[in-house]
């Protein structure tokens, strides 16, 4: 039975382009009179330069027999365009690079999608922001993205980096949060819990790989909440250091009552098997040994420095 790729079902409902037709339009109907100036994909407003139409005539004739028809060229680029590459735009800025080096694609928008066919799905994605959107649908339908988040506008797994004037269109690179876990795992080495505090969209991967993830319940985003395993409601980081205080007086009390419940049980089986125990005995094995251990627990609600 085939089946589908469930990828693609995440992809959000409406496309960039088809979006830009409708809005363009629903202007055109509302303003019949304005002139406008299309520069969405497939838009132009000049033609062709004569060198460009030259060229293409002249493949168009050589394809126009049957002496020197053929199908596909070869499969690294012809001979002589890569020997141009090499010349003009290598060779002529001092790089040294020779021609078996160069290959020729059939675009940067196909191959930007191909080449993350051979990284694996676990690496984490960055793009500029804003991105043609096919850089990023490509590696959504491929799992790399993680999940659509409807507020934000943006994929949890995808780390987006602004791109605008006052950064110069040149984004600062991401700070590695990932990697810097990663890393931190190796050295951890078995010993000890890596936690990992976060409130963005793009903190999300961080915090699904750390051994707990944490985020902020007030100010950080839903993907940021949906995958940490802890929350802070107050967005106090001084929560985590009351939360572990809480949590080691919870772990000895469990601790205790499991000693404490297994021992009178025990000790209950013990006597029972010599004909000592009686009933109300083992009431008190059952019932009171359940009404002390509530008692104790009862201790986990006078942590010091709790609130």
């Amino acid at each position: 039975m085939a089946k589908v790729n469930d990828n693609y079902a995440k992809l959000p409902g409406s496309y960039l382009f088809s979006e830009i037709a409708r809005r363009t339009a629903a202007y055109q109907e509302a303003n019949p009179q304005a002139k406008l100036i299309k520069m969405g994909i497939g838009d132009v407003t000049r033609p062709l330069v004569p060198a460009v139409i030259e060229a293409m005539h002249a493949a168009v004739d050589d394809l126009a027999t049957s002496e020197r028809f053929h199908g596909y060229g070869p499969e690294q680029g012809y001979a002589f365009l890569r020997e141009a590459i090499q010349q003009g735009d290598f060779a002529a800025r001092g790089i040294d690079i020779s021609t078996d080096e160069i290959f020729i694609s059939d675009g940067a928008k196909s191959d930007c999608g191909n080449i993350g066919d051979i990284l694996s799905l676990d690496n984490v994605v960055a793009v500029c922001d804003p991105v043609y959107p096919v850089y990023v649908d490509s590696n959504a339908m491929s799992g790399r993205a993680g999940e659509w988040d409807e507020e934000a506008q943006g994929w949890t797994n995808i780390v987006y980096m602004p791109t605008t004037a006052e950064n110069g269109f040149c984004p600062e690179l991401p700070q590695g949060k990932v990697d810097s876990v990663e890393q931190l795992l190796a050295q951890r080495a078995g010993k000890g819990a890596l936690a990992f505090v976060g409130d963005g969209v793009n903190d999300a991967p961080v915090l699904t790989r750390a051994d707990v993830g944490i985020a902020m319940g007030a100010m950080g985003s839903d993907a940021a909440i949906e995958a940490a395993d802890v929350v802070l409601m107050d967005d106090d980081p001084r929560s985590i250091a009351r939360a572990l205080r809480l949590a080691r007086k919870t772990q000895r009390i469990v601790w205790e009552n499991i000693v404490f419940a297994l021992g009178v049980k025990v000790g209950i089986l013990v006597l029972a098997a010599l004909g000592i125990a009686n009933m109300w005995l083992a009431v008190f094995g059952d019932v009171g040994v359940a009404a002390l251990a509530i008692l104790n627990a009862l201790r986990a609600m006078s942590v010091a420095g709790l609130r």
